[in-house]
């Protein structure tokens, strides 16, 4: 699998440095995966990229002249003749191979979708979101407190980087996006990705002798595909589970929509809760982490905590793609309705299935998510993201 990576070595928001280069380095360990970078620079530091980057990651760098007295980086992209500059370039490297994944490390390449399109044909094209450079190019107005005049060509800034967002959002394939409240800031109808910049610190190891039989899930609760899961666990599932274990407790949690409260607050036994402000003290009387949503939409820093934690996963086998979990070990993997139920009451009367897979999801925290876990995830989101991509253009030329 052939990835290009567009991003840009800067003084101002340190996107290549905080951002692209250790997810690069760690996503470059994956099999079969080449990475050729393109890296604008715009600052003195040519000479030390050679030594932090991964020899196996092929570096192009696009050097542009000498940066005037602009507010930011972004806007010395918005130059007419940088952006000639950068053009050429680009169309050089685009044409030299194939790529299955052009990755935009920024919105302001943005501007050259339409060529990148063109010159690429097939490939993916994905917007990596790390944070939301419109509100950190309104932050810089901090630096201008007194001038006026560059508080107006700030927020003039600011409002061109916008509109590229909201006329470039949907011809993107995906947005992987480090916070699932950009999703919603934003309004993105495209296939989205949520991947944390970082990990969450690991808490001190459990206690996993004691149990408190609890059913959970945070997460953000305005997301659609999470919506419709808890929706469907609630009237599929929930009450034939009841029956069973008429004291069993379901407690969701994490921002949502005041209709969709309503309704899973007049559940029985189902609590809500807004906000979790320590959650490893909130997680000492949960069992198990639900996820009953049928969709890839990526991990969250709440998720990793359970698995520090561990919390046992009884999830859709399609929630947990790509997290490296084993099926039957790490998780207890279901399809329906009915492998829900069983699940849930096979791990509520055998005190030692508890014991067992809160150990081996315990066992794979220490084994498996170290500093490359996240560009693993990012790796097989982006096999899976290809292999649909193949599966529809095939489909599309041999129509039934």
């Amino acid at each position: 699998m052939n990835i290009l990576i567009l991003t840009y070595q800067d003084s101002d928001f340190q996107v290549f440095k905080k951002h692209t280069l250790p997810e690069v380095n760690g996503l470059i360990n994956s099999k079969h995966i080449n990475i050729t970078l393109v890296l604008v620079n715009n600052t003195e530091d040519k000479l030390s990229i050679h030594e932090k980057l991964d020899s196996r990651i092929e570096l192009r760098q696009v050097f542009l002249p000498t940066r005037k007295r602009n507010l930011s980086t972004l806007e010395w992209f918005l130059d007419p003749g940088n952006k000639s500059h950068l053009i050429n370039n680009l169309e050089e490297i685009i044409i030299e191979k194939t790529f299955d994944i052009i990755q935009l490390d920024s919105i302001i390449f943005a501007m050259f979708t339409q060529n990148i399109i063109a010159l690429s044909r097939k490939s993916i094209l994905v917007y990596r979101q790390y944070f939301d450079e419109i509100e950190a190019v309104q932050n810089l107005s901090q630096n201008y407190k007194i001038a006026v005049f560059k508080n107006l060509a700030i927020n003039k800034l600011s409002n061109r980087i916008k509109s590229i967002l909201e006329f470039n959002h949907e011809k993107f394939d995906s947005i992987i996006t480090s916070s699932p409240h950009y999703i919603k800031q934003y309004n993105y109808t495209t296939n989205y990705f949520i991947l944390p910049e970082s990990l969450p610190p690991k808490p001190e190891q459990p206690d996993q002798t004691k149990f408190t039989f609890n059913l959970f899930l945070v997460a953000p609760l305005y997301l659609i595909e999470i919506q419709h899961g808890i929706l469907w666990f609630l009237n599929e599932v929930w009450p034939r589970v009841l029956k069973e274990i008429p004291n069993l407790q379901l407690h969701l949690s994490g921002e949502s929509e005041d209709w969709f409260t309503k309704i899973i607050k007049q559940k029985p036994n189902v609590h809500y809760q807004p906000v979790v402000n320590d959650m490893n003290e909130y997680l000492k009387d949960k069992t198990i982490l639900l996820l009953p949503y049928d969709k890839t939409i990526g991990i969250l820093p709440e998720f990793l905590q359970a698995i520090f934690n561990g919390k046992i996963i009884i999830a859709h086998t399609d929630a947990v793609h790509g997290w490296e979990l084993t099926a039957m070990i790490n998780f207890m993997p279901v399809r329906n309705s009915q492998q829900f139920i069983e699940s849930i009451l096979h791990i509520y009367q055998k005190n030692e299935i508890q014991q067992y897979f809160s150990k081996q999801i315990l066992n794979f925290a220490a084994e498996k998510i170290n500093e490359d876990y996240l560009s693993k995830i990012l790796a097989n989101f982006y096999r899976k993201l290809v292999q649909k991509h193949y599966q529809d253009e095939e489909q599309s030329q041999n129509p039934i």
